[in-house]
C-alpha cells in the first residue's frame, strides 16, 4: 500500500512506499525520554563495529530514521525515546528508566494515595494554578510590547 502526499513545496505528487514505517517516523513519539551521553555513544559505536552493523542497519532494526541515529551518535541529539529499541537491536539489556525529580516523585506519592474525589480536586487546583501562570505570562508579554 502507498500513500499519495502532495506538498506545497513539491514540484508534483510524491509517492511514499512502506507507509506504516514512513508515518511512524513522521509522527511524534510518546514514551520515556532517555538522556544519551558520550560514554553511551562510544559503547554503541564499538558494538556496531563488533556486530558489523551500520547506522542504517541500526535505524532499520529500531524503526527510526537514519538521521536520528546519526544525530544520537554524533552528540547533536542528547535525548531519545528509542533507547529501549536500540538496546534490543544491539542485544543489550533494557535501559533503566530515568529517575523522576524529587517533586515528581512526591506528586506521584500523593496521587497514588488520593481517592477519586481527591484526584479530581488536585487536577482542578492544578488547572487553576496553570491558568494563573499563563495569564501572568501573557500580561508580562503585553507589557514588554508597549
Amino acid at each position: 500500500m502507498s500513500v499519495l502526499i502532495v506538498g506545497t513545496e513539491c514540484q508534483g505528487p510524491v509517492r511514499v512506499c512502506r507507509t506504516a514505517r514512513v508515518l511512524r517516523r513522521l509522527m511524534p513519539r510518546e514514551g520515556i525520554t532517555y538522556d544519551v551521553d558520550a560514554d553511551w555513544r562510544t559503547r554503541v559505536l564499538a558494538r556496531l563495529d563488533e556486530l558489523e552493523m551500520t547506522k542504517a542497519d541500526l535505524a532499520r532494526e529500531v524503526g527510526c530514521s537514519r538521521s536520528l541515529v546519526t544525530e544520537l551518535l554524533k552528540g547533536t541529539r542528547k535525548q531519545t525515546t528509542f533507547l529501549p529499541e536500540i538496546h534490543d537491536a544491539l542485544s543489550w539489556p533494557p535501559p533503566q528508566p530515568p529517575l523522576p525529580s524529587k517533586d515528581a516523585g512526591e506528586l506521584q506519592y500523593i496521587w497514588d494515595r488520593l481517592d477519586e474525589a481527591g484526584k479530581e480536586a488536585m487536577i482542578a487546583r492544578g488547572r487553576v494554578e496553570l491558568d494563573r501562570l499563563l495569564r501572568r505570562a501573557k500580561l508580562d508579554e503585553s507589557k514588554k510590547s508597549r
